[in-house]
Order: C-alpha cells, then sequence, then structure tokens
C-alpha cells in the first residue's frame, strides 16, 4: 500500500519542510515507517544521532516529491510508482539505522497502528500462527472496535477493549509471540504537528 502517498494526498502543503511533524491525529492509521521519524518522540525513543535526524527530514521530503509525481496516475503506473518509493523507504531505512533501531521501529509502529494489526497484517497473523477460529473471533473484534469508533467512542478506549480480546484470544506460546512483536510500552508525547512538506523548487 502507498501508505506516503496516501498521507501526502490527505493534508495540506503549506509548510516548510523542516517544520513538518507526522500529526498525533495520525495514531491508530496504518503509516510509512520513516515518517515516524520526522517525530521528536520516536526521535529520542531510538536515539537518533542529529545527522540521522537531518538525514530523514531530507529523505521524507524527498520520497514526498515522489509521491505527488503519482497523482493522477492509474493501474499499473501508480502501482510501479508506489512499490518504487516503499522500496526506496525500506532501502534508506536499512542503510541509516542500526539493527536495534529498526527493530524498536518496527515495534513503535505496531503500537501506533493498534492492536487490529494482528489482523489486518497477514504477516503478523501467519506468525502467531492464528487459527481459522482464532481469526474469526479477531475479525469480528476489530469490526466491533471500527463500529464503537463510527459511534463516538475514543479510539484508545476501543484500542484497549480490543487488546483484551487479543490477549484472550491468544495461547501461551501466541501471546509471548505478540508482546515480543510490541516490545515495552512506546510513549506518545502529543506534539505541535505542521502540514505537509512542501517539495522544494528543483535547482536550475
Amino acid at each position: 500500500m502507498g501508505l506516503l502517498l496516501a498521507l501526502c494526498s490527505s493534508v495540506a502543503t503549506t509548510a516548510a519542510a523542516d517544520d513538518w511533524v507526522l500529526p498525533d491525529d495520525r495514531l491508530g492509521v496504518a503509516t510509512a515507517p520513516i515518517l515516524f521519524l520526522s517525530r521528536p518522540d520516536v526521535q529520542e525513543e531510538l536515539r537518533l544521532d542529529p545527522n540521522q535526524v537531518e538525514d530523514a527530514k531530507r529523505k521524507i521530503v524527498e520520497l514526498y516529491r515522489a509521491a505527488t509525481t503519482l497523482k493522477g496516475k492509474t493501474g499499473g503506473e501508480l502501482l510501479a510508482g508506489r512499490r518504487s518509493i516503499d522500496g526506496e523507504q525500506k532501502r534508506w531505512l536499512t542503510g541509516h539505522l542500526s539493527r536495534e533501531q529498526l527493530a524498536r521501529l518496527a515495534q513503535i509502529e505496531i503500537q501506533w497502528e493498534g492492536p487490529s494489526t494482528v489482523i489486518r497484517r497477514p504477516i503478523l497473523a501467519d506468525s502467531l500462527k492464528l487459527k481459522p477460529e482464532q481469526r474469526q473471533t479477531l475479525e469480528k473484534a476489530v469490526a466491533d472496535r471500527e463500529a464503537k469508533v463510527r459511534d463516538g467512542a475514543p479510539p484508545r478506549q476501543a484500542d484497549h477493549d480490543l487488546a483484551e480480546v487479543v490477549l484472550g484470544t491468544l495461547d501461551v506460546e501466541q501471546k509471548s509471540i505478540w508482546r515480543s512483536m510490541l516490545g515495552t510500552p512506546f510513549e506518545v508525547k502529543p506534539t505541535v504537528a505542521a502540514a505537509a512538506p512542501k517539495a522544494a523548487p528543483a535547482r536550475r
């Protein structure tokens, strides 16, 4: 999925690139991993050095500019463009972050998106070796969570209720695997987020 493209298509483009931060209102929404590196709380958690932070900002702007070129495209051309952007993101992350930083970023990504990832991400469901009846139970629980939010329930409370269902559905071994996927709790610190980065004009 073109998560970077989806974000760039859904926000304004009035802020300078250096001011942009992944907004708090994206909490609970699937998000391109590199965008987390714009947040001070994630930078602190991963212990990014100043060079990594600046390089990440530049890469986010570069990928944003690439994503904007895909607007209006469809079919194979759009799919190829998304794959290119996602591949470039992955290469940057593996080339600029340590193994430990990559592992923690993956845990933060799951925590950020919430317990629904256990079903929404096939790789997680496969790693947990969910049985058919477990999948059915969790699919219903995720649907119930979405219904609660649509009816006005606070997303965090809905996620808390879903997390309890997840833990109640998994067996002992699965719970151990799930907890290792989550890692230690990540504290999201509210931040003031500007709009999406403005693509800088090409140099002449």
